[in-house]
């Protein structure tokens, strides 16, 4: 009986965890703010949606800026979700559970991979370490194009372990290779730089030809006749497939599939909201499309927490001490190569960067797997030394601790978290972007609704928003607030962004509340004197 529940404990904690953050979902999504982006991202899924429902003689969505340019896969299921007759009176709400659930699905998908790497111990440990990340788990209920994007990533990376482990299983491979193209089609039609996997694929398949040197001599002309067969009809499955599926699930691409595929790839591989736009990092305002060669290299260090860092970085050195003593794990590189890759090329080919981790997000998933190695190997090391293992079990829980209490007080903004090395919160406000989302305008929003009254006596009170929507903030505001621009009752801001990018406006008006975290102020609603 015992050892029957060792061998199930990995799946029984798997059960218990996702049962948990799905609970998660539904019980916290309210609390989480809009950002300046989903409006206009609900509008362009609620035109895709339309155009699908006319069969193509609504075509609203090419009117929307640029958003023809964004895949509008995940939109899409979002605003299905929204029309029905049932949910329609929690519109709202439906988007940011829909958009936690595609965050939950990418750390199913980490375990998954964790799983085709054939250690279920992995499993748990990615799933605790990604459920543990501040910047992935504050962006799952208002981030509909780089949660659901990093979701599907990884569940490309599975689709990919999966097929290797069947490459041997008569048949199995080519459905294998089917799921790999369904899947990467998705991927590519909720972000077009997905389509970086058809580069990666090249080079996990050479190292199927570097393995034929363990072939005798005598079988490996036969072996590498098949093995060159079953590459070539894997390949003109998935690169084809993926392309068909993408196409239909992207009605701007269905239109003109090679011209409007390579403008869009054109476009997201330097976007910019604005070719003069600045960022604020390591203390001095920067260019969003020209940013320092070392951005991703330093919001990964301080974006990460210390105790996931640590483990990464023994992932690292583990796997390749394997590679020197020649006993190092093949799928590992797999993963290695879906974080390693992308991030060579974002660092090469000078991508446009800006809201912290926001446009690399997807290699943290990838990351965190080789972190959970990282932690196995670590403890399976000093599991030789009783002292040194119940030293690290106590790190283990002080980590633990340290992070969780960090995510709670940060809530519901835990995508600004910053580690110790730039000194929290504190230390990030001076060198580094916080709300870049603009969520803590709920905040502001919830405590002016509460307290409008102790500074106005009109009717109806005014207030102006300096964010893109005014429905950002006034989706918590009593239906007769009325916005505008000129001399209104009250002024809320970001105060970042009036300190850092676009100066301050009503420079009379003064302070009555501020949203704060850790002493930081991120949101202030100011009055007319």
């Amino acid at each position: 009986m015992r050892k029957k529940i060792q061998q199930h404990l990995p799946l029984i904690l798997l059960g218990a965890s996702f049962l948990i953050l799905l609970i998660f979902v539904f019980l916290k999504a309210n609390d989480y703010g809009m950002t300046w982006d989903e409006p206009v991202q609900d509008a362009y899924g609620t035109f895709v949606y339309q155009w699908y429902r006319s069969h193509g003689q609504d075509i609203m969505f090419l009117q929307l800026s640029n958003l023809r340019y964004y895949g509008p896969f995940f939109e899409f299921i979002v605003s299905f979700f929204q029309h029905i007759p049932l949910l329609t009176a929690h519109y709202w709400h439906v988007r940011a559970v829909i958009t936690g659930f595609a965050g939950v699905m990418g750390i199913g998908a980490v375990a998954a991979c964790a799983f085709e790497l054939g250690q279920p111990w992995l499993a748990v440990i990615s799933t605790f370490l990604l459920s543990l990340y501040p910047r992935y788990i504050g962006d799952i209920f208002h981030n509909s194009k780089d949660i659901p994007f990093a979701a599907f990533y990884c569940l490309t990376l599975w689709a990919i372990l999966h097929l290797i482990n069947n490459w041997n299983k008569k048949y199995t491979w080519i459905y294998s290779s089917l799921l790999v193209s369904i899947i990467l089609g998705m991927t590519m039609a909720i972000r077009v730089i997905g389509v970086i996997w058809w580069g990666i694929l090249p080079i996990i398949a050479a190292f199927g030809w570097i393995g034929m040197r363990r072939i005798s001599k005598k079988k490996r002309k036969n072996a590498m006749i098949t093995l060159a067969r079953k590459q070539i009809i894997s390949f003109l499955i998935i690169y084809p497939i993926s392309f068909v599926v993408m196409t239909v699930l992207w009605p701007y691409i269905l239109m003109d599939p090679f011209a409007n595929f390579w403008a869009s790839l054109t476009l997201m591989s330097h976007f910019a909201v604005s070719s003069s736009a600045t960022m604020l990092f390591l203390g001095h305002l920067v260019s969003q499309t020209q940013p320092p060669r070392d951005y991703t290299l330093v919001w990964i260090a301080v974006g990460t927490p210390l105790f996931t860092l640590f483990c990464i970085i023994s992932g690292l050195i583990s796997w390749i001490h394997g590679w020197i003593k020649q006993n190092g794990n093949a799928m590992l590189g797999i993963v290695f190569l879906s974080f390693f890759l992308p991030l060579i090329a974002i660092i090469t080919l000078d991508s446009t960067l800006y809201n912290a981790l926001r446009q690399f997000l997807f290699v943290i998933p990838p990351l965190i797997i080789f972190a959970a190695f990282g932690f196995v190997s670590l403890f399976q090391y000093l599991n030789k030394y009783k002292l040194l293992i119940y030293s690290g079990i106590i790190i283990c829980i002080i980590s633990v601790i340290s992070i969780a209490t960090t995510m709670m007080t940060l809530h519901p903004y835990e995508y600004i978290y910053a580690n110790s090395l730039t000194g929290g919160l504190p230390g990030e406000d001076t060198h580094f972007e916080t709300d870049y989302w603009a969520t803590s305008f709920i905040g502001c929003g919830k405590w002016l609704a509460n307290h409008y009254q102790q500074y106005v006596t009109t009717q109806y009170p005014t207030v102006f928003p300096r964010i893109t929507d005014a429905i950002v903030l006034t989706r918590y505001l009593p239906p007769n607030f009325k916005v505008i621009q000129d001399n209104p009752d009250f002024y809320v801001t970001l105060v970042q962004h009036d300190a850092y990018n676009q100066g301050a406006i009503f420079p009379r008006y003064k302070v009555i509340y501020q949203e704060k975290r850790y002493g930081v102020a991120l949101c202030e609603v100011k009055t007319r004197p």
